[in-house]
């Protein structure tokens, strides 16, 4: 069973698992499970939980958490797709994070891609990628693990 290509926010809500205001994603516009690719969107506002007044918008930095979540949702989709039980992942590393802009700003929406770029086991890479109006503004690697249950984390 596929699931749609564009996903509301309490759709994508039912695949990360991060809640209320920590939960940053605002919908996901396309997946692809066989090329293992998500595209989420992001609308910036002032009611952010990470909008900062003196800078009058969101710091850069958090976009290796707007990654972070698109990650978790890919995954979720991944397993959801193939009737897998869900994976309990973690980020372990983020490397190179290369931010071009120093905040992202109100009434814009940024466009995060993530696409998993090598699996050893439970050993997972991901390279994410930050738009803004069509243009890169951030780029890093994320690296994960997952596990079957919260037991073997043991």
């Amino acid at each position: 069973m596929a699931l749609a290509q564009n996903l509301n926010k309490v759709e994508v809500e039912t695949l990360v698992p991060h809640t209320g205001k920590m939960f940053l994603l605002d919908r996901i516009v396309s997946h692809d499970v066989g090329s293992r690719t998500l595209i989420s969107e992001v609308d910036i506002t002032t009611d952010d939980l990470f909008f900062d007044e003196e800078l009058r918008g969101i710091p850069s930095w958090v976009g290796f958490e707007y990654m972070a979540q698109s990650v978790s949702a890919l995954s979720g989709i991944f397993n959801k797709e193939l009737g897998v039980d869900p994976k309990i992942g973690f980020i372990v590393s983020v490397s190179n994070y290369t931010p071009s802009v120093f905040v992202f700003t109100p009434g814009k929406t940024v466009s995060v891609h993530v696409r998993e770029s090598i699996r050893v086991e439970s050993t997972v890479t991901f390279e994410g990628k930050i738009f803004e109006e069509g243009t890169l503004v951030a780029t890093a690697t994320l690296n994960a693990v997952e596990f079957d249950s919260v037991d073997a984390v043991k």
